[in-house]
């Protein structure tokens, strides 16, 4: 036999259990529904960020890119809020090797950035920053 069950209508013994009830307006299906929702949304986010990342890669592409942006550049083309959400595709980028990041020339405080072919980059895969240089 368990533990005696206390009810508000007999008094609480000191460390005796309490019986609680889960309440009726939340529904064991109410959760796996809220998990759904959070996975559609996280979802449309990569959505979001993988198009974000096909249109900076096709960028480069374009005729007046095709030797490097500058970040007032990316700025202009995908504004302020834009260029934020950029930052975690450029480390990407970067860590594979797919991006070189530069200051301009006359402007020291410009970043120019340059995309590096796959078959490049594949090259370089696995190489500290020194090595790199060599």
């Amino acid at each position: 036999m368990g533990p005696p069950e206390v009810s508000a209508s007999n008094s609480r013994k000191r460390g005796a259990p309490i019986k609680v009830e889960s309440s009726p307006s939340v529904s064991a299906t109410s959760a796996p529904k809220r998990l759904k929702i959070i996975a559609e949304e996280k979802a449309a986010d990569v959505t979001a960020d993988d198009e974000l990342k096909e249109r900076f890669i096709s960028l480069f592409s374009e005729v007046q890119y095709e030797d490097g942006v500058s970040n007032s550049q990316l700025k202009a083309i995908f504004g302020t809020d834009g260029l934020t959400k950029l930052v975690p595709i450029i480390n990407e980028l970067s860590r594979e090797s797919r991006l070189v990041m530069s200051k301009m020339e006359g402007n020291e405080k410009e970043l120019f950035y340059k995309l590096v072919s796959e078959e490049v980059a594949s090259k370089f895969s696995g190489l500290d920053p020194s090595a790199r240089l060599v």
